[in-house]
């Protein structure tokens, strides 16, 4: 009798085939995946196959991944899963595999740990390359080439590995100074970066950190100690690692001048700052509390006390001390040299110390100073000249007129240079007043000018530019709004159907006013109604199913109703328009697994809708299992057919439709004599179908004589005589039969054995006394494993 088994993919494009490995091969459906390696052996071995071994099974145990059974086959050099047979000896690849997942596992962890540390860790660019890198060792995972997926994935790793250790070594050490105020572009770069990033107020600056500013910009640095570094335009230096001051006993920071010039003011403790000098091996340091120090032409260094603590500057060719009001020269090669004479302070004239002053310029003005050659102008916002608004340097006359954003309070110093390019002490700083003449310009951010509102309520945003003195006063409609101190402000406004007029007043303590008046218009949206086609097919709600690459999405709104479909990010998948009837349709792309998208319904009258739903592309058939598989040969003419149908809604057996309880089947089979093909067809919601085959055969018949013969053909008492019959049957023969042998007149009778090796039943029988004769075989009895038997008579 016959046994065959047949699977039958309904889709080509399913990518898997696999096998089991029972005492009979049989070929079932299997499907790749990415997953993570569970345990799995350190070393390629070989194995004896067992009755009980499946290929997914010795897969997931040694390979860590029962979808890697194909690896197996391919390891073996075996053309087909059919090859395997119990007894076979099996290699198991498992290093070249195992050291390559195990490389995956670690890349990604790392790379989770990179993306928990955020940007300080990885560059938008490493980022990306790291990333780049894990897919492309997953891609290479899919592929089975496992060489490369380990070094990808290693690559991938050590990259995340890297940024990290920079990261945990940034943590570990405090900031050396922090950015306290800026105006104009302030960059900086760590070590040998070759980018530059702009840095604003609050930054916090490392050891190693360059720091420059722009055309027009400065900068005031806090260092740790509390003292402060004064940087102008285009003046670029390196902030060192501080050191304890072993004198002083306490910090003391260091920075490396590499263009321009600073000035230094110690903080509240007795710890200074420590200058170096880029390209030489000239530094500044002391306990003076105001010092300057600037690189000139030629390789000269200028250095000034402002302060009566004592500065001391060393270089290759010697030291000197620098006292109050005294500078220092030093140029490369020569001893340094102290100038003992520096210019007198200049004199500040107008405007007068704490004048109020109603413009928006000022003209600055001082007397000159006799041997200067140019003048440095400083404002600031406060007393301390960390909040600078203007540093000029190089004013060649004693004059400067300044424009004033707004109002408020400024000071204003000047130093004098003289022809060696000496700085003298700064000016006592002097303050004056800027109050607004008028009161403050209303400027509407939100809404314009007749615009068409869909909402009831909405955000009018503006701003007050001038002066916010004490007393003024913000309405809108005659309501007070509420003005924040850098002059914006924000109201919740509710409209009405149709048009609505906006009229703000600014009005000033002492009755002046400032009126700006905005009409908008509000038109309620129609509502918008949705329903989808109900023939989508879905995995519980705004769940849809799909099986093409094209899932086309069906539905009815609002006529005249256009809808655009996004995934999340953003990114545009369909835009689609409803017709006249209000029925659309849109064909979105499926990808493998789940995705979610975004569905805004805009009507052209106003209104809009929007909807969230989730879409998955199932390319996956159902999978068909007997419980327990059909004999292939039967002798009964029923047969009960059960087992499940996993992922389908129906269900087929020769093409009569079966009921399904939940995922299980049983049904009763009534068996024609001879060969019986079974067919089961299953399909799921979405389409995709799966074909299972078997054959039983019914089987009713007798054994088949083929041959039988007795010999020798005549015997004396004691002879041996040896009797063999050949016979076939398709569901097996019995292991005995029955015979009756006879030798001249007696009849006797005897047992055949079958010799499944040789297909033949045997036996002999020794001749009894007294018996002998001619040898005749008169009678055989067959007998089959479905207890169908014959007696056959031989001649």
């Amino acid at each position: 009798m016959i046994f065959s088994l047949r699977a039958v993919q309904a889709r080509e494009c399913l990518p898997a085939h696999g096998a089991r490995l029972t005492l009979r091969v049989m070929l079932v459906y299997l499907w790749f995946s990415i997953a993570a390696p569970t345990a799995i052996a350190a070393e390629d071995f070989t194995l004896t196959v067992k009755p009980s071994d499946t290929l997914r099974a010795l897969a997931e145990e040694y390979l860590g991944d029962a979808n890697l059974w194909s690896e197996i086959v391919k390891a073996n050099g075996l053309s087909s899963p059919l090859d395997v047979r119990e007894g076979m000896r099996l290699k198991i690849p498992s290093t070249r595999i195992s050291r390559a997942l195990r490389q995956l596992e670690k890349a990604r962890a790392q790379l989770d740990d990179a993306a928990r540390a955020g940007e300080p860790v990885l560059s938008g660019e490493d980022l990306r390359r790291a990333q780049e890198l894990q897919e492309k060792a997953l891609r290479y995972r899919q592929q089975m080439q496992w060489e490369e997926c380990f070094d990808a994935a290693l690559q991938a790793e050590q990259l995340a590995q890297d940024a990290l250790k920079r990261m945990s070594a940034q943590n570990d050490r405090a900031s050396e100074a922090t950015l306290e105020f800026a105006t104009g572009k302030v960059q900086a770069k760590r070590g040998s970066e070759a980018t530059w990033r702009e840095i604003s107020r609050g930054a916090r600056l490392f050891a190693g950190e360059t720091v420059r500013t722009g055309p027009g910009a400065s900068a005031v640095l806090r260092m740790r100690n509390g003292a402060t570094t004064r940087l102008g335009e285009k003046d670029g230096i390196v902030i060192e690692t501080s050191r304890m001051d072993p004198a002083q006993q306490n910090l003391q920071p260091r920075i490396t001048l590499l263009e321009g010039d600073v000035r230094t003011q110690r903080g509240p403790g007795r710890g200074g700052i420590q200058i170096r000098i880029a390209g030489s091996d000239t530094s500044v340091q002391g306990s003076s509390r105001n010092f300057w120090v600037g690189r000139g032409a030629a390789e000269q260094v200028r250095m000034v006390n402002f302060d009566e603590g004592k500065m001391r500057v060393e270089t290759t060719m010697g030291a000197i001390d620098v006292e109050h009001n005294q500078g220092a020269l030093l140029e490369k090669g020569r001893k340094p040299t102290v100038r003992k004479q520096l210019l007198t302070e200049p004199e500040l004239t107008s405007p007068e110390a704490n004048a109020k002053l109603y413009v928006r310029t000022v003209r600055l003005e001082w007397q000159r100073v006799s041997g200067a050659v140019s003048y440095w102008l400083e404002v600031a916002r406060d007393d301390g000249f960390t909040q600078i608004h203007l540093s000029v340097k190089d004013l060649l006359e004693p004059t400067y007129t300044l424009a004033v954003p707004a109002g408020g309070a400024f000071y204003w110093s000047v130093s004098p240079f003289d022809g060696d390019g000496f700085p003298g002490p700064r000016s006592r700083p002097q303050r004056f007043i800027v109050q607004d003449p008028e009161p403050p310009t209303i400027e509407i951010q939100s809404p314009k000018e007749g615009e068409t509102f869909r909402d009831p309520s909405i955000l009018v945003t503006g701003e007050l530019t001038g002066e916010m003195e004490p007393g003024l006063s913000l309405t809108l409609n005659g309501e007070a709004l509420r003005v924040e101190k850098d002059g914006k402000f924000s109201k919740v406004l509710a409209l009405i159907p149709g048009e609505s007029l906006l009229e703000l007043v600014a009005k000033t303590r002492a009755g002046q006013e400032h009126r700006v008046k905005r009409t908008v218009r509000y038109q309620p949206p129609e509502p918008i109604s949705m329903a989808w086609a109900p023939e989508l097919v879905r995995q519980g709600d705004g769940h849809f199913l799909g099986r093409n690459e094209i899932l086309v999405l069906r539905g009815i709104t609002n006529p005249d109703t256009a809808l655009t479909f996004t995934r999340e990010g953003g990114e545009l998948v369909a835009r689609t328009h409803a017709d006249g009837t209000g029925a659309f349709l849109a064909h979105v792309p499926l990808h493998p697994g789940v995705q979610r998208l975004r569905m805004v319904l805009e009507h052209a009258k106003g209104g809009t809708r929007e909807e969230s739903f989730e879409i998955e592309r199932d390319d996956e058939p159902p999978d068909l299992v007997l419980e327990p598989e059909p004999p292939a040969v039967t002798g009964s003419a029923s047969l009960v057919l059960s087992g499940a149908a996993h992922g389908a809604t129906e269900l087929w057996l020769d093409g009569v439709r079966l009921p399904l309880a939940g995922e299980r089947f049983s049904h009763a089979v009534t068996l024609r004599p001879g060969l019986n093909l079974l067919r089961l067809e299953a399909a799921d919601a979405v389409g995709n179908r799966t074909v299972m085959e078997r054959h039983v055969q019914l089987d009713r018949d007798a054994p088949e004589l083929l041959d039988c013969t007795a010999s020798p053909a005549s015997v004396a008492p004691g002879d041996r005589v040896s009797v063999r019959v050949r016979a076939r049957d398709a569901s097996g023969l019995r292991s005995a039969a029955d015979y009756i042998l006879q030798i001249g007149h007696e009849r006797l009778r005897g047992h055949l054995r079958l010799n499944r090796a040789s297909g033949e039943y045997q036996a002999v029988m020794i001749v009894p006394p007294s018996t002998q004769g001619a040898v005749r075989l008169r009678q055989l009895r067959l007998q089959d494993t479905n207890q169908n038997q014959r007696d056959y008579p031989c001649r």
